[in-house]
């Protein structure tokens, strides 16, 4: 499970990672049962949207193994948008519980191809002009308030309020390998490499 990284929408499935790991596992000398990897995801879902398509979509499968593919980059801003004091209300309900449907709204968007693709460019426009600009353009004492909010998780001393971010993606996260383990099944969390962990100059 997991975003545009797992979804590999410009890969042809037959070299997509998932596809990829089945013929390995499924190679393996005496192996008395058959594999089957199924990759539940899409470009810009966060940890919350990815339990959501869990409980939703991949549970009905009784999966074995649950792996999830978490972002740096960009998770935290896909669960709590692109402050770190703008928390989505959308995530919890009034007990504090997580939610666990998707709004029919917003499962007939995600069918439309047209809508995908203007949603996937303009998170690519903010992400390369908008955020660069006010990073460039405003100053402020605080070094780390000039880095765009996806790379602030990057960041030795994190701004303050990010205190509240990784507390409820902690939970998120927690809840979703509570909820895999219930079901009888194991969850293992894979951190995605990236350009800023790669690249960190």
């Amino acid at each position: 499970m997991g975003d545009s990284f797992v979804e590999g929408f410009q890969v042809p499935v037959e070299k997509s990672f998932h596809f990829l790991l089945q013929q390995k596992l499924n190679s393996l000398p005496n192996q008395p049962k058959k594999f089957e990897v199924y990759a539940f995801s899409m470009g810009g879902n966060g940890t919350f949207k990815n339990y959501l398509y869990f409980t939703q979509y991949a549970l009905k499968y009784k999966p074995d193994l649950v792996i999830l593919a978490f972002l740096p980059a960009n998770d935290f801003g896909n669960d709590y948008g692109v402050a770190p004091d703008i928390v989505s209300s959308g995530v919890f309900d009034d007990k504090g519980n997580i939610k666990t449907s998707i709004p029919k709204i917003e499962r007939l968007l995600n069918k439309s191809a047209l809508v995908n693709w203007l949603i996937y460019k303009s998170r690519l426009f903010k992400a390369y002009t908008i955020d660069s600009f006010f990073a460039r353009i405003f100053s402020a004492k605080d070094a780390s308030a000039r880095v765009p909010f996806d790379f602030q998780a990057y960041l030795k001393d994190s701004p303050k309020d990010w205190a509240k971010v990784w507390d409820l993606e902690e939970k998120l996260l927690l809840e979703f390998k509570k909820t895999v383990e219930a079901n009888q099944a194991s969850f293992a969390l894979l951190s995605v490499n990236d350009e800023p962990r790669t690249y960190p100059e």
